[in-house]
């Protein structure tokens, strides 16, 4: 759609592409033929209030008869109507927005009108309701308006820097999970991340896919613990239920409270990205970190040096002693 940035031009493209003539149209609005032809020849210009029956008239927001790309606000609108608002009625989109961040239609509109913006905190409500439809529009979005956004709007490009770090891990998730585990569906993932046109359906399916990986490393975890630890009654017990896959939440607690442990020493296999928990095992750790600190070790090296991994050897020989007199007195 090629329309110069007139809005008497706009109104004659919008009624033109309904087939009305401006007659058709005046009595659509409540206005006069003369008037409609005064505001697609630009004579007069309208107020609001008319601009709006005209809108209505032509079955458009009045938003896309102004021509007002100068504010981050009228932008954001304009993508509501490619977004979250693209199957309403364009009429409704102001109440649309206004129900979604929570501020008064009136507001926007004496915004647009006086070409200026709302306030910064509703323009980054404005922002998560997009990224939160549609992650990709967010993103080729915020990289095309990037220096506008960055020069005038301080919160906006906060929010906007944070939202874009999150899609970059969207992206950089699927490249690897497309160079590891190849697929169908994961390519056809990872091709819409790079292009920009990731939706919420798809996050909710990338969401899914790494709890699911989480979920096998755990597994994995609990089952190279019970090999190590094979006399340990509840580890034996967590290992029998991974593999019925019948781990109840309490039990992945229990497994993540044993991964942080091992974290904190010799680790078992690579490190991965699982929640930080409160355990007894790190609270240890941690006591036992300020003790070395306190004697001038390094306290980036502890884990290496030769007293902490012979401490932490006898602590499992003790450990495993008592569970064998605690099977002895059974």
């Amino acid at each position: 759609m090629n329309i110069e940035n007139k809005l008497g031009e706009k109104i004659k493209y919008y009624r033109k592409n309904l087939k009305l003539t401006q007659e058709q149209l005046a009595q659509k609005s409540g206005l006069s033929r003369n008037a409609i032809y005064n505001y697609e020849n630009n004579r007069r210009s309208p107020d609001m209030e008319t601009l709006n029956k005209i809108a209505k008239a032509l079955d458009t927001n009045v938003y896309n008869l102004i021509d007002n790309d100068t504010t981050l606000t009228s932008k954001l609108i304009k993508l509501f109507e490619e977004t979250i608002c693209k199957n309403c009625d364009a009429r409704n989109t102001l109440e649309i927005i206004s129900e979604l961040i929570d501020i008064d239609e009136e507001v926007i509109n004496k915004a647009m009108e006086d070409e200026e913006d709302i306030s910064e905190s509703y323009l980054v409500c404005m922002i998560d309701q997009i990224f939160k439809d549609s992650p990709g529009t967010f993103e080729k979005f915020y990289k095309k308006n990037k220096n506008f956004i960055f020069s005038r709007y301080d919160m906006v490009n906060e929010r906007c820097s944070e939202l874009n770090i999150k899609y970059l891990k969207y992206l950089n998730y699927l490249t690897a999970l497309n160079t590891e585990s190849p697929s169908k569906h994961i390519s056809n993932l990872y091709q819409k991340a790079k292009n920009n046109t990731l939706t919420s359906e798809d996050v909710k399916v990338i969401e899914d896919y790494k709890q699911l990986e989480l979920m096998n490393k755990r597994i994995a975890y609990i089952k190279k613990l019970h090999e190590k630890n094979p006399l340990d009654k509840q580890i034996a017990d967590l290992y029998e239920k991974s593999k019925s896959m019948s781990l109840t939440e309490e039990d992945i607690k229990n497994i993540d409270g044993y991964r942080q442990g091992e974290i904190a020493s010799i680790k078992l296999f690579d490190d991965i990205d699982m929640p930080r928990i409160d355990s007894p095992q790190n609270e240890s750790y941690e006591l036992f970190k300020k003790m070395l600190k306190s004697m001038r070790y390094d306290i980036n090296k502890i884990e290496t040096i030769p007293l902490f991994r012979k401490i932490k050897k006898q602590i499992e020989l003790e450990i495993e002693f008592m569970n064998d007199t605690n099977k002895e007195h059974e």
